[in-house]
């Protein structure tokens, strides 16, 4: 769980995190602060996969793709052969919330470099993203409309 998140985005990551418990039947949790993963899953008291979610501020139908940085890639690929365990991409896009597991990543789709955002991080935002074609995502749940400062 990142400390920069913004409300809008935790209410997405807990709208989500609800829908994967219910979906999945487990008990989802976070990562502790500054964890280059958000969660982690438990089914029958074992751990049964790691979770990256991204919020995006457009709907599902808006973008070709869903971008996912390189550096989470990493992080999710560490954990899923580490731990034996799925490793799982989740996008809350503003009206439905959609997933995949990372072993259907084709992480040789790579853009060059991300956008740079200087009012979030600074001058060497840019990073290496990876492009996941939208057809490969599964549907988990609609998505309310969440407005900014709305509490969950």
């Amino acid at each position: 769980m990142s400390t920069a998140a913004k409300p809008k985005d935790l209410n997405k990551q807990a709208i989500i995190g609800e829908a994967m418990e219910k979906k999945w039947n487990c008990e989802c949790r976070a990562f502790a602060h500054f964890s280059p993963i958000d969660f982690y899953c438990i089914k029958d008291r074992n751990l049964w996969c790691v979770v990256e979610i991204k919020g995006a501020n457009y709907t599902y139908e808006e973008w070709d793709n869903a971008l996912l940085n390189l550096r989470k890639w990493l992080a999710l690929q560490l954990a899923r052969a580490g731990l034996g365990c799925p490793a799982l991409f989740v996008v809350g896009y503003n009206d439905q919330a959609r997933w995949i597991d990372l072993s259907d990543v084709d992480g040789t789709r790579i853009r060059a470099y991300g956008g740079k955002r200087e009012d979030r991080r600074g001058p060497s935002d840019g990073e290496p993203l990876i492009e996941i074609p939208r057809e490969q995502l599964h549907y988990l749940c609609d998505m309310p409309k969440i407005e900014v400062g709305e509490a969950r």
